[in-house]
């Protein structure tokens, strides 16, 4: 009796290709051309310079390598081995991103920056140089001396000699640490400095730069102490509030900016700056929630009675309308916004006010303090909840990022995936009079402002 078998093999079908090739389009002017890794990539296609050239005659294109005849280097053999290592090291990385489940989900140019940026870093100095010259570009000096304060002291511990991403392993974390601990220095300061070395870390981890399986801060962990208490007490305060002051001295328009902040438990100065209480209604303040799923974290949420009863305290305050309220939905966390006030919202004049998506992860990071792991629990229990409309898969990611204080990718990804796609159509609902950027605040203040003044002198009420 003959019996039939029938063997199924999954077909494996990578849409990525690499090849060594003369650029022909780029002739030099001693009728040589570039050496070039050609790649292909989702039927799309680039090329990567690898630093020399030859003439036609010089190159076998189905071997994929100079010619023994070519006379322009004095080693052929090395010339083709560096070229062969070149195409073996970007083929790892293509089949390691294959593994991961990651390479049909990057475009070609985000395939080539992988490849390229881990040619060009295997420096940890060199690349937080590069993350320094990123955020000066987008003006964000803090930050940049933050860098620019973690690699100075590094290269001093380091004794002056270039740091390697392999060598920033447990074992230097532990050395620094003590070197740290033996300059009298604190623990907190130790947080600061480690955390931006993590922070470096990740940003090479999700460039492609840097393996995740060499992550350092899997076993080390970063620690930290209650900070003393510093701030002025209630005799201080009193003297400030009765100090007497001219109004044309400077001090007098100083000592009322800061009054003013510190009955307004801390706004910034910037903030201040734009804040008018007559025309606001600031409906999340009011209900000590942001309205959105993580919008109890670190606050006290208000019952509808408070809100209410302070709701309308704020309306009786207001000066003259129209005013200006944020569209939130009627529920915010776990008030109500009263039903008079949800229609004088629907029935009002709609701004649409917008900004780029860095923008918003900037300001959403600000807004979200994550202070002690308190807050950390709490972030990553409201991500949990998640799984079943995300994702399992998804929501791991979202996890790891929390905990490796990613906050960048961990926010960009909520946005994409979840709160543009669950809520973006409904913006389209409504008729904007105008729209907006708030990439400069006070230019937005302004226009916003200025808009006002045209309601009101065409007679408009409400909001």
């Amino acid at each position: 009796m003959q019996i039939a078998c029938k063997f199924f093999l999954p077909l494996y079908i990578m849409y990525t290709n690499l090849k060594l090739s003369l650029d022909t389009r780029r002739k030099k002017k001693d009728n040589s051309y570039p050496i070039i890794l050609r790649l292909s990539h989702l039927r799309k296609t680039t090329s990567i310079s690898l630093g020399h050239s030859v003439q036609k005659e010089f190159w076998d294109d189905k071997s994929q390598k100079v010619k023994k005849t070519f006379n322009g280097v004095s080693t052929i053999g090395r010339l083709n081995n560096q070229l062969i290592k070149e195409k073996a090291r970007a083929t790892d990385i293509i089949n390691d991103l294959h593994e991961k489940d990651e390479l049909n989900f990057l475009s070609i140019k985000q395939l080539k920056n992988r490849i390229v940026k881990t040619a060009t870093f295997d420096s940890f100095f060199e690349y937080g140089n590069s993350i320094i010259i990123e955020l000066k570009k987008a003006q964000r000096f803090g930050n940049a001396n933050s860098y620019y304060a973690v690699l100075k002291i590094l290269k001093k511990f380091n004794e002056g000699n270039d740091l390697k991403f392999n060598e920033l392993n447990y074992e230097f974390l532990k050395k620094f640490e003590q070197y740290h601990y033996s300059r009298g220095n604190s623990v907190n300061g130790l947080a600061v400095y480690m955390k931006t070395i993590r922070a470096t870390y990740n940003k090479a981890i999700n460039a492609g730069i840097i393996s995740k399986d060499a992550y350092p801060f899997t076993n080390y962990k970063i620690k930290t102490t209650p900070t003393e208490k510093r701030a002025l007490d209630i005799k201080s305060i009193k003297a400030i509030m009765m100090l007497k002051l001219e109004e044309t001295d400077n001090l007098f328009h100083f000592r009322n900016y800061f009054l003013a902040s510190y009955m307004l438990y801390g706004i910034s100065f910037i903030d201040l700056a734009f804040l008018k209480l007559d025309n606001i209604i600031d409906l999340e303040d009011l209900a000590q929630h942001r309205s959105s799923l993580f919008g109890a974290v670190d606050r006290v949420p208000r019952n509808q009675r408070e809100f209410e009863s302070l709701l309308v305290e704020t309306v009786q305050s207001l000066g003259e309308e129209p005013y200006f309220i944020e569209g939130e939905s009627r529920k915010i966390g776990r008030v109500f916004t009263p039903r008079p006030l949800a229609l004088a919202m629907k029935e009002g004049v709609c701004v649409r006010v917008n900004c780029s998506m860095e923008t918003r992860i900037k300001r959403i990071i600000e807004d979200y303090p994550v202070a002690d792991e308190k807050s950390l629990n709490q972030l990553e229990q409201i991500l949990n909840s998640l799984r079943q409309k995300m994702g399992h898969r998804t929501i791991d990611r979202l996890c790891s990022f929390l905990r490796k204080g990613n906050f960048e990718e961990l926010v960009r990804t909520l946005l994409l995936d979840y709160y543009d796609k669950r809520y973006g159509n409904s913006m389209n609902d409504y008729s904007y009079e105008l729209e907006l950027s708030s990439e400069n605040i006070s230019a937005a203040a302004a226009e916003l402002e200025g808009f006002r003044a045209t309601l009101i002198s065409s007679g408009h009420r409400g909001v």
